[in-house]
């Protein structure tokens, strides 16, 4: 795994992009916007990990396909994701929101937050320099 982490990759960013990455390295300090793209892919790939795990452990517990319906039972049950659930039945997200649509069901978005903890880490974030406004 170290070595995919220290391969080089080239890509064309756009100018949106480039300013949010410079805002990033001004806002943290970072020495250049090299440093702040390596930090940002950094922090991209230990929150992906996490999940990565975290879906491993869930994912022990579901079967390895299911039938729409059945998918959607176990997304309506909080056993798995909506993204999860659309794997399971081998199809795409949108299908199974499409689904839920006609059969009047809501997509419930649901957080242990309060608004006032979401803002305070909006703020953090703002203050990382990795959320900011263009």
């Amino acid at each position: 795994m170290e070595n995919a982490l220290n391969a080089e990759i080239t890509i064309q960013l756009e100018g949106d992009i480039l300013t949010a990455i410079d805002v990033v390295a001004h806002n943290t300090g970072l020495s250049s916007r090299r440093v702040a793209i390596e930090k940002i892919l950094q922090r991209w790939y230990e929150t992906a990990w996490q999940q990565q795990e975290l879906e491993r452990k869930i994912d022990d517990r579901l079967p390895e396909t299911a039938t729409v319906d059945e998918a959607i039972a176990l997304y309506l049950a909080d056993k798995c994701s909506l993204g999860r659930a659309a794997e399971l039945a081998n199809v795409t997200r949108w299908d199974i929101i499409d689904i839920l649509k006609k059969r009047n069901i809501p997509i419930v978005i649901d957080t242990n937050f309060s608004v006032a903890e979401m803002d305070a880490i909006a703020d953090e974030l703002e203050r990382e320099g990795l959320l900011c406004s263009l």
